[in-house]
């Protein structure tokens, strides 16, 4: 089993947060009120801040453990892929804690009943202790890990509400794209799972626009000076 499969959330076969949009190594750790998992105050440690949600310094780092696993040991020498990586995660926490957001207000959530079943689903193949050890060989605590299939939960769940099932689709687009791809070997795909993919890849062309519009919608707060020390 490749790392990045289990650091995803994947196993062959199967996959529980499949949403194509949640990009790689994306991680949030969300901190209500300003406080930290330890409840020491974390209001003047903010990297990113939409009212009062944040993303601190050590949700950074922990996600940056996560993304580096996606590039070679000898790449990450280099300071300017280092600082491509940080950029790059940098948008992608961005847009967490966006769709984070937009969670609250819609009264979206994930129960920990859900969490635990996805977690047993991931992790149920596996002889005991593994999964946490490979984890922990790589510097990704299981918590770690956990949180952030909960926050790609979070996300697939409020994309789910407010791109997919908003998508249209005609008479026309459904038939072209029936014939296009009804000869592909898909497992256990029928016409209606055809239909879905369809209707997400929609989805996912729609993102874009959709996600400029909530960066609008509202207030992000970047912490200029502390950005500026995690770039050095």
């Amino acid at each position: 089993m490749k790392l990045t499969a289990l650091i995803n959330g994947t196993r062959t076969g199967r996959r529980t947060t499949s949403l194509p949009l949640l990009l790689f190594g994306a991680f949030l750790a969300l901190c209500f009120g300003g406080c930290d998992s330890t409840g020491k105050t974390q209001r003047q440690s903010f990297l990113l801040r939409i009212d009062e949600m944040v993303v601190t310094r050590t949700d950074f780092y922990n996600a940056l453990e996560i993304a580096k696993t996606a590039y070679p040991f000898e790449a990450l020498q280099n300071p300017e892929v280092m600082a491509k990586v940080k950029a790059r995660l940098l948008k992608q926490l961005t847009e967490e804690l966006i769709l984070a957001r937009r969670a609250q207000d819609l009264g979206i959530a994930v129960s920990d009943a859900e969490l635990e079943k996805a977690v047993a689903h991931i992790t149920e193949d596996y002889p005991e202790g593994v999964f946490e050890q490979t984890l922990l060989e790589n510097a990704i605590p299981f918590d770690v890990w956990k949180a952030r299939l909960k926050a790609g939960m979070l996300m697939e769940k409020v994309i789910e509400r407010e791109l997919m099932e908003k998508m249209v689709i005609t008479p026309e687009e459904a038939s072209a794209y029936y014939r296009e791809h009804h000869q592909e070997e898909q497992e256990a795909e029928g016409d209606v799972a055809l239909l879905k993919r369809l209707r997400r890849e929609k989805a996912q062309k729609a993102y874009v626009d959709w996600m400029k519009a909530l960066q609008q919608q509202y207030h992000i707060e970047l912490n200029q000076d502390l950005w500026k020390e995690i770039l050095k």
